[in-house]
Formats: C-alpha cells, structure tokens, sequence
C-alpha cells in the first residue's frame, strides 16, 4: 500500500519538475529586478521562499483552476524609519513602472504583499519583511503597521516535525490533506492551518509509520483534536507565540464544520481501509488511487506459509503432549499502534483482530490466553516466523518459551506467520492449547517473493 500512496503522490499531487523549475527562474528573476533597483538595493538584505514553497507542501493546483501560490519573503534593512505602507509602496511602484511588469502586477486587495501574476500558470506574493532591532516585521497595509513575524522559524520548527517521521511522511501527508481540500471542495481551510495542525500532532514514535499508517493516525489525532471545538480554535505560530493564526480561518463558520465533518469521515475511511478492505482508500482518494488493491482477506490468501522445520516440539523441552486435551485454551489478539507502556496517550488500541489477517507493518499486537484449566499452572508460548524476509533479516522464531497471560509481537517480517500458546500442568504434561493464530504481514520493504 505503500507504493499505492507514493504512486498517487507523483502523478495527481505533487508539483512536477517542469513547475518547480518555473518557480526558481521566476525567484532569480524577480530577485534580480529587485538587485538591480537603485534604491531597493541599498536595504535588500536577500530574497527567500515562504510557505508552501519552502517547506515543500506545494501541491498540483485543481483541474479547473490551473494557478497556484508561491510566497517569496523580501527581507529588507532600511536605517531610515518609515511606515509600514512605504515599503509595500516602494516595490508595488519599481513594477507598476515595469513594462514588463505593470501588467501583471497586484496590489489594490493586498494587506501584506504585491503579487505578480503569471496568467493562468501561476502567481508570486511578495512579502516585505523588514529588519529592525534584532526582529522581523511584516507590513500590514490597511492596519498601516508592522506585525512581528517569525523569519525561519516556522519553517525550522515544520522540518524537525517532519525529521520525526519516515521518509518525509509529514510532507507527505500535509501535501495530500490539501489534495483533498483542493479536489473535494468539501471544505476550504488555509494551508497554514493544515500544516500548523498536523506538525503539531506529530510524536516521536511515529518515526516507524509507512505512510498509510501515518496518514490514518494524524487524522485520528486531528479527529480527537477537533472534536473538542464547536467554533474555529485559536491556532498560535509554534515558532512565535504571540503570533495567531486566526485569520486564516475562513470568516465562514460553516467551514470550521465542514472541516471537522470531513476529517471524520476520511478517519473512518482510512481505518477501515487499513483493517477491513482497502477500497475504502478509494472513498477517500477517488476512483483513480491504486487500481490494483483487493481486500485484506484475498491479501492474505495469496500469502503462503513458509518453511517451519525449525520449529521446537514440545518433547524437546520434556513436556508430554496427548492425543486430546481435558481442557480448553484460547487466543483473544488485540491491535495496537503501541504497547501499553508506551508513550502514545489515547492512541494505543486499534481494534480486536481475528486469526489469519493482514495486518499493516509496524504494529503491536497483544495476545491474551483464556483457558478453564485448573491452577496452578504454566504457560508456554511458541511464536514461529517464516518466509524469506524472517530469514535474511535472522528473524526466525520457533522456541517454546515459559510467559504469562498476555504476550506481546509486533508486526514486522512479511510472510505468514504464527503464535500458540499452551497450558502445562505441574507433571509437565501439555492440559491444553490454543491452536494456531496466523498472521500476514507485508512491509513494503521486502515484497512478498513467490
């Protein structure tokens, strides 16, 4: 399913190679205009993406709308006090004067920039940032004031966010939260929400999520976050507090709801994709995402159960096995994105799961013994992994090892693999067992070898 997402991501969201390049040679131009002015030149300090752009959550625009935003942050030192609007003034007239430019430049509806706009392909905001006393200010035209701003910091705080998770899997799932905003048209939250919002709840152990994973717990967590609100919360810059992101919030209450609505529902969606059948990936992504997944159970048929010849018996640990058992054992499993003493608060339990399923890579199972056995006794559990991927990795398990009630595995090697567990009364005599519990994983890591 990896691949699935990673495939959807190159050929419907991201931005292709030939836009990214548009965007650089617009930045060294419009960087080179503004050089080149007599009297910018004498405050410019230096040019540098912002938003999108930057931290590199730009995305594809919608079909029927063929532009989309790039934000170049003007950073200017002036020893001169001026107004904020003078700045704004200043650069909006050195284009109105352009011949090239004065077509195509914006300024009449700008609060904090001059846009330049390429028809029908793209548009650039320049924002002035202005240098004083050791900070950095934006200019707000119709406040006529300079609003505190956070330079790199934002982007700083996003990347270490995204350093927590696997493969860029922060940027990843920012750029196709807003695939789904943009295509669905079912709500309209601005990007700076979306992103502030899902690098907030990322956490340090979802450093081993694939992506499908990842996507489903971010959601479940902005799910869990939203729920508490019944009208817009504040959202504050996490590298600059007394910054709110408020006025990002559409003016509109019912996007707040539409918002939350829709992050319910994909939540739904995506855990029943992971658990029951992955279609449900395509009620979230559209018809066109992975024409090849089939359900979780034909998944787990096609898996086929390895080589076990390095199995222990239980004659091997001098434990006397009958032909029938006078009494009964058997295996409840549970689904967990951690084990209980880990540190993901509210998060752990995913679901009960039965034997034979394909379980995503990654993942705590939890494995409880029920029997009618009489006490005292003891419980011996034999976990045994097979397939190619256990062996290269040296993973192969098939020991009877004495444990307690509850034994915990986590989802790792593909292959089909099993856990029993067995009730020995003080003779050493086997008085039950639970029989097999198969599991199927698939890591995207080592595919599934015929």
């Amino acid at each position: 399913m990896q691949q699935c997402f990673e495939s959807f991501l190159k050929s419907n969201v991201d931005l292709n190679t030939d836009r990214y390049q548009r965007i650089k040679d617009a930045e060294r131009v419009l960087g080179d205009f503004l050089a080149n002015d007599e009297d910018i030149k004498k405050i410019l300090l230096k040019i540098t993406p912002q938003g999108s752009y930057k931290l590199k959550t730009i995305i594809k625009p919608p079909k029927n709308n063929g532009e989309y935003d790039v934000d170049l942050l003007i950073h200017l030192s002036d020893p001169v006090e001026h107004d904020p609007t003078y700045y704004l003034e200043l650069i909006a007239s050195r284009f109105n004067n352009s011949d090239r430019y004065k077509n195509i430049t914006e300024e009449m509806d700008k609060t904090r920039c001059i846009t330049i706009d390429y028809a029908n392909e793209f548009h650039v905001d320049l924002v002035p940032c202005i240098h004083k006393d050791s900070k950095e200010f934006v200019c707000n035209k119709k406040t006529n004031e300079f609003e505190p701003t956070d330079g790199d910091g934002y982007s700083i705080w996003f990347f270490k966010q995204n350093s927590k998770t696997k493969q860029n899997g922060l940027i990843k799932v920012t750029r196709l939260l807003k695939y789904l905003r943009d295509n669905s048209k079912e709500f309209e939250t601005r990007s700076i929400v979306i992103t502030t919002l899902l690098g907030s709840l990322i956490e340090d152990s979802d450093t081993t999520l694939d992506l499908p994973d990842l996507f489903t717990v971010l959601m479940k967590r902005l799910n869990e976050f939203l729920s508490n609100y019944e009208s817009p919360p504040s959202i504050f810059n996490p590298a600059l507090r007394r910054e709110n992101f408020d006025r990002h919030w559409s003016n509109d209450p019912q996007d707040f709801k539409d918002f939350k609505k829709f992050i319910s529902n994909t939540t739904e969606n995506a855990f029943r994709a992971l658990n029951q059948n992955t279609s449900f990936w395509n009620d979230i992504f559209g018809d066109n995402f992975c024409s090849s997944i089939v359900s979780v159970e034909s998944n787990a048929a096609l898996i086929p159960l390895g080589n076990y010849s390095h199995k222990e018996e239980l004659g091997e640990r001098n434990i006397q096995d009958q032909s029938s058992y006078p009494c009964e054992a058997k295996i409840r499993a549970g689904l967990y994105w951690g084990r209980e003493n880990d540190k993901v608060i509210n998060r752990r339990f995913k679901e009960n799961i039965g034997s034979n399923r394909l379980i995503s890579p990654y993942h705590w199972i939890k494995y409880e013994i029920f029997t009618n056995a009489p006490e005292p006794y003891k419980i011996y559990w034999q976990v045994v992994n097979t397939g190619h991927h256990a062996t290269e990795e040296k993973g192969l398990r098939g020991q009877l090892f004495e444990g307690t009630k509850q034994q915990w595995e986590r989802s790792l090697y593909t292959g089909k693999h099993w856990i029993e567990g067995f009730i020995v009364s003080p003779s050493n005599t086997c008085i039950a067992r639970t029989g097999r519990f198969y599991v199927n994983f698939i890591n995207d890591s080592f595919p599934l070898l015929n």
